[in-house]
């Protein structure tokens, strides 16, 4: 997980974090994560625009802190859109095996 602008102290405080958590998860899964904003996560909360921003400075510290191994798995989508299209490899079936390995790392 990201780290967070302002670690809460009181009870409260972690609460509050816990609806921004929900909500951005919520909103993430709803809109996807090219289209979800800040404002977004703030009206699902129920919250004020400058909360979330106490916790964090942006979507993409947002998307870090609810979906940590979404690089990992772009990544892994990137090479194996990259095995597909360009392997020297004339073999589907040799290609799909790579791809899965990539999967599978």
């Amino acid at each position: 997980m990201t780290e967070l602008r302002r670690i809460p102290k009181q009870k409260r405080s972690e609460e509050r974090l816990k609806v921004i958590e929900v909500a951005a998860r919520m909103v993430y899964k709803k809109l996807g994560r090219d289209v979800f904003t800040t404002q977004d996560v703030a009206i699902a909360a129920g919250c004020s625009i400058g909360t979330v921003y106490n916790y964090f400075p942006d979507r993409v510290a947002i998307m870090d802190h609810i979906d940590p191994d979404r690089d990992k798995a772009t990544k892994k989508l990137a090479a194996v859109s990259e095995i597909l299209k360009n392997s020297a490899e004339k073999n589907p079936r040799a290609k799909i095996r790579a791809a899965v390995e990539v999967i599978d790392s």
